[in-house]
Order: structure tokens, then sequence, then C-alpha cells
């Protein structure tokens, strides 16, 4: 991106939710429009645990929860790469809201 700026990326996302929980998806009883609308621009994608704490982990270095962080109290390995740093390589500032 040199020379030019990079575009701005928001990145939400909820987790323990069932993949039918939300309107655009296959459930009629579902009302979410909002997250209806920002999924009719945006790519989404369903996480690979039940579990919140190795579901952010397998999403913020696209490792596997179990080969990231098998459970609620493990921390990241210290030698994880996260997508932070993938952005900031390319030239992004990130930060992280949330638990």
């Amino acid at each position: 991106m040199e020379g030019s700026k990079p575009k701005n990326l928001i990145w939400v996302f909820g987790d323990q939710n069932q993949a039918q929980a939300i309107g655009c998806s296959v459930d009629p009883n579902a009302r979410t429009p909002n997250l209806d609308r920002m999924a009719s621009s945006c790519v989404t994608g369903i996480g690979g645990s039940p579990l919140c704490s190795p579901f952010r982990g397998s999403l913020l270095t696209s490792r596997y929860p179990h080969a990231c962080i098998p459970g609620h109290d493990y921390t990241l390995p210290d030698d994880a790469r996260t997508v932070a740093h993938a952005f900031g390589e390319a030239g992004y500032r990130t930060s992280y809201f949330g638990k």
C-alpha cells in the first residue's frame, strides 16, 4: 500500500452463537436486520469452537483452536503470530475492543 492510505476495516464478531442465529442464515424466526445488512456487503463465517477463548485464539492466529488455545484458562502462545502482525506490516494500526 505504498503511497496510498489503507482502507478502513472493522472486524465484528461474536462468540457462542449458533450458525442459524442470524436472520440472513437459515432461521426465518431470527430477526437481525442490522447484522443482515452488514452481512450482505461483507465476508461472513462461522467459528471452529463452541468455547469463546479457543474461538478467539483461532480467529486471531488462523490456527486450529486445539493447536492454539485448548481451553478457557490458556493464553496465546508467546510465538503466536496474529492478524494484527499482518495488518501492521501492511500499514494498518489495529485495536481490539471487547472481552
